[in-house]
């Protein structure tokens, strides 16, 4: 008998194996369907079609972004590109920011609290010390004259790794972010309700780190998010103007989570520290006889030690570009003065760049510089580099200034060295060549890229909760887009015909929402011709009232109109008689 079953046991274990490998083979294949499927449906947004440099360089920003998502220490989330490992909470949040118009995982590498693949915000939350203090990474390194330097490291708070000299002022700031942005794109209070408290904690280390005399955010010496300090810089020390315009969108964005979730009172407080924050940047940071915003040394010297190349530093009186470049586009200059006078410097002193965004003019002397580990380049990172990571979002600014040529020449530049190198860099080199340096691929540049394209050169931004959406295209052309807007289907495309004295606008969309439409004239239309607005609609032309106005170096028609599920179409016109004699009209 046992001769008989041994056989029998035998085969039994044989066909179970043999449906177990099949199994397996089918799931993985199933798997990889779903791969592919989801790789289809990612790659059917976040299309462009407007000209052929803008079109293949979002096509390259998305395989980059795409290289660059990674899973790490039980979190998945998007890495800083290159060599780098870990996942960082600036470069994260920035991808995420331009993810979430095309990517089909946007949700899971926000929110996923699946073990082992904890998305960014719940990984935030349990890395957080328990009194919510994330202290700044004042981390002490041998100077390069054998003596001590402090680096703040910018941005990196270091999901993967979780070391706490990674933890840095401005991991509260993007956290604030990217749950804001969530509540913008989907009115989905859900995770605002449940991180309340992580986003409160986070915030209130930034009260002890104010000048009380200046009411300003303090920090070491040293450049903006960039990972590198002036040799022997004291923390605590100077008033740096792009950290403290972070904050002032952070307290605006919190307050509007708190207003939505029904506290009013915290509501107003932000925004009054938000007021305060702005006021006390345009009365200490701006240099009138300059034109322009530059870091402060308010407390001790950078160094006590008069023999080190350090002490030379008494005030910056050199144009920190980038600080200006973000401070525009988070708004904190107090007049169209100031922005026109820093925009002309801007364009002056980037001139013969190939690409728009050097951090520094002129570059610090090496001496300035740490010189520690590799990842300084000798005290040559950041020293006047070109940083389109950051660039791309002036494009957004000058395109909402209403200065769409400026804007045009940032966006086409970075569009250049993308198809040039097959990739978009960390930085460039500050030239007329600008050779790519840093990380490679840089999934935080091509992010920023694919932002400047949605939010400014089509101009498309969904305010979720106020049921209203955006729609600002500053096309000297026909085009198109097709992106995900709070998870729904959404194309833009307008048609410009010039011989017909029209343009023809379609807004294709799964949302219910209030259309709020700014649309640029070309240079190509008759500056003598009045504007008019019709819907059109089942066979018919229904007017809307709509004005023009003129906008930095821009003229624009503009428009509001109820969008529903399905397509509508406009028709933009230039009538020959008089405005005041047609109906809908009105100046």
């Amino acid at each position: 008998m046992r001769v008989n079953r041994r056989p029998r046991l035998s085969g039994w274990i044989i066909g179970w194996s043999l449906l177990l490998s099949v199994a397996i083979l089918m799931a993985a294949e199933n798997s990889n369907q779903d791969k592919v499927q989801q790789r289809g449906q990612d790659s059917d947004f976040l299309v462009v079609n407007y000209d052929p440099e803008i079109e293949q360089a979002a096509r390259i920003s998305k395989a980059d972004v795409l290289a660059n998502r990674v899973r790490a220490a039980g979190a998945v989330g998007f890495g800083p590109g290159g060599r780098y490992d870990g996942i960082w909470m600036l470069d994260s949040t920035s991808v995420l920011e331009a993810y979430r118009y095309w990517g089909s995982e946007y949700r899971d590498f926000m929110y996923s609290d699946v073990p082992g693949q904890l998305g960014l915000v719940p990984r935030f939350a349990a890395a957080q010390d328990t009194d919510g203090q994330i202290p700044g990474a004042i981390v002490r390194l041998k100077g390069m004259h054998e003596g001590t330097y402090y680096v703040e490291y910018g941005g990196r708070f270091d999901l993967a790794q979780n070391r706490k000299e990674h933890r840095d002022l401005e991991s509260a700031y993007t956290f604030v972010h990217v749950n804001y942005m969530y509540w913008r794109d989907t009115a989905d209070l859900t995770y605002a309700r449940r991180y309340r408290n992580v986003l409160r904690r986070s915030l209130n280390p930034i009260d002890h780190r104010r000048d009380a005399a200046t009411g300003l955010i303090l920090g070491t010496y040293g450049y903006p998010n960039c990972d590198v300090s002036a040799d022997y810089a004291v923390p605590q020390t100077a008033a740096e103007p792009y950290l403290n315009a972070t904050y002032v969108r952070a307290y605006i964005e919190y307050a509007d989570l708190a207003e939505a979730l029904g506290d009013a009172a915290e509501a107003t407080l932000y925004r009054h520290k938000a007021d305060a924050l702005r006021q006390a940047i345009n009365r200490y940071l701006w240099v009138p006889a300059r034109n322009r915003y530059e870091m402060r040394i308010l407390h001790t010297p950078v160094s006590t030690d008069p023999t080190l190349p350090a002490a030379a530093i008494k005030e910056d009186t050199r144009f920190p570009l980038l600080n200006n470049i973000l401070l525009i586009y988070y708004g904190i200059p107090d007049s169209r003065e100031k922005v026109d006078a820093l925009t002309r410097q801007i364009d002056e002193s980037e001139k013969g760049l190939a690409v728009v965004g050097r951090m520094v003019v002129p570059p610090y002397p090496d001496d300035f510089l740490t010189r520690h580990f590799n990842l300084f380049n000798g005290g040559r990172y950041c020293n006047g580099d070109v940083w389109t990571w950051y660039s791309n979002r002036y494009a957004i600014a000058l395109y909402r200034l209403g200065l769409p040529a400026s804007a045009d020449h940032v966006l086409r530049s970075q569009a250049r060295v993308a198809i040039r190198d097959q990739g978009f860099s960390e930085y460039y080199a500050h030239d007329e060549k600008g050779a790519a340096k840093g990380a490679f691929p840089y999934a935080g540049t091509a992010a920023t890229y694919q932002l400047a394209v949605v939010e400014g050169l089509f101009g498309l931004e969904l305010d979720a909760p106020r049921h209203s959406l955006s729609v600002h295209p500053s096309l000297s052309r026909s085009g198109k887009l097709r992106v995900r807007l709070g998870g729904e289907p959404t194309e833009v495309s307008l048609d410009i015909q010039p011989d017909r004295n029209e343009m023809s606008l379609r807004v294709e969309t799964g949302l219910t929402v209030r259309g709020d439409f700014r649309v640029l004239v070309p240079e190509v239309f008759n500056p003598g011709l009045n504007w008019m607005v019709t819907l059109q609609s089942a066979g018919k032309s229904l007017p809307i009232r709509c004005s023009l106005a003129s906008l930095g170096n821009g003229t624009y028609v503009r428009f509001e109109a109820d969008l529903a599920p399905g397509g509508q179409q406009f028709r933009l016109w230039q009538a020959r008689v008089s405005s005041s004699r047609l109906p809908g009209a009105r100046k």
